[in-house]
């Protein structure tokens, strides 16, 4: 498992945050994309000005870069696909400057745009109705019914806030593993994202105790992610009234925590171990035992995994020699703890739950793929 920060370090990054972070209403017309000219390292200042990176300006102050989230939203609003905004701006900023300008520019929807800015960066583009969650106040609302609690791992990203926690209390063995002595602890992951990177999420988490696995398995609970999508949360806060907002806000925190508590159970956590006790009998062919090359790109598509975490994925699966689905999940998780992303390791913690939820079926249509 990948441990991130701990909850004090993040607790203060995300103060820090709240206390520093900016936000700006603007109509698009007001704003535009400029390039931010330096003389390239090395070069005299005297000689022409090199073009180097895209800075959003119209905030109140100076021109700002953006984060690689921020471009992408801004190419969203602008209508630019994703692929042609990439190219312009690593081969033709000026023409990515003019394609941009050119849509803000002549944007005749009348709906303004919130940035959010932190750090003196542009970290998001968003609609102005968008529903502000910040994570220091979700922290704030989770960390009661954390008691009894251990956090074992945290972090903030440029998306993100990340907060994992299991409670020791609550363990329960894996029937029928070939892992001496497994046992699986109840836990709970909760994120959150300020800038519009998918909602406010409160998810089952467990830790496998032999090897210090995380997994995020939503075995059992259809309650797990909170709030409405971004549009439809958009169009209601429209409308509301400040006083409206903050019982709003009253009643979704009341909510996480109901749903933390509710995830934190003790046959919540006996579901995923009966789940993988299942697993445990689900062998991989013997032939496929052979074609381990052939295992690993099929359990990489399926479950979108990315491709450098192919080989340490494999790497774990024959170390481990447990060639059954439980073991495919737990080669998974062990490779988050091998890549540098913190949201690179929550998507394999989360994949390897998603391979330990497949129906029989599914997963058999998997197996003779890898026969193919």
């Amino acid at each position: 498992m990948k441990t991130g920060k701990t909850i004090v370090e993040l607790a203060t990054e995300l103060e820090r945050q709240a206390t520093t972070a900016q936000d700006y209403t603007a109509d698009p017309v007001a704003l535009s994309m400029v390039l931010d000219r330096l003389p390239a390292q090395g070069m005299s200042p005297a000689l022409p000005e090199v073009v180097r990176t895209p800075l959003l300006a119209g905030l109140n102050g100076d021109a700002l870069p953006l984060t690689q989230h921020a471009h992408r939203q801004m190419g969203q609003f602008t209508g630019i696909p994703a692929p042609y905004y990439d190219r312009m701006r690593q081969d033709a900023p000026d023409l990515l400057v003019s394609n941009v300008n050119n849509w803000l520019s002549n944007d005749l929807s009348g709906r303004q745009r919130t940035v959010r800015t932190l750090d003196q960066q542009v970290r998001a583009v968003l609609s102005d109705r968008y529903r502000r969650l910040d994570s220091v106040d979700v922290l704030e609302a989770v960390l009661p019914v954390l008691k009894g609690c251990q956090v074992v791992s945290c972090e903030v990203t440029e998306r993100r806030m990340y907060l994992k926690a299991t409670m020791p209390s609550l363990s329960v063995p894996v029937p029928g593993s070939m892992v001496a002595g497994d046992v699986i602890e109840a836990g709970v992951v909760i994120s959150n994202s300020e800038v519009g990177a998918g909602s406010l999420r409160v998810e089952t988490f467990v830790r496998r105790c032999v090897c210090d696995n995380g997994m995020i398995a939503d075995v059992g609970m259809r309650k797990a992610h909170l709030g409405r999508s971004n549009a439809a949360d958009a169009n209601l806060q429209g409308l509301l009234s400040d006083r409206t907002r903050q019982v709003a806000d009253v009643l979704l925190w009341n909510e996480v925590r109901d749903v933390v508590q509710a995830v934190l159970q003790k046959d919540v956590v006996q579901q995923v171990a009966d789940r993988a006790a299942q697993a445990a009998t689900d062998k991989l062919p013997m032939e496929a035992l052979g074609k381990l090359e052939q295992v690993g790109k099929v359990v990489a598509q399926r479950m979108r995994l990315p491709e450098s975490v192919r080989q340490p994925m494999l790497q774990h699966l024959a170390a481990d020699g447990d060639f059954s689905r439980w073991g495919v999940v737990n080669a998974i998780t062990r490779s988050a703890a091998d890549v540098e992303s913190y949201e690179v390791a929550t998507e394999l913690e989360r994949a390897g739950g998603k391979v330990l939820q497949l129906k029989k079926r599914d997963w058999e249509a998997m197996t003779a793929q890898m026969l193919a």
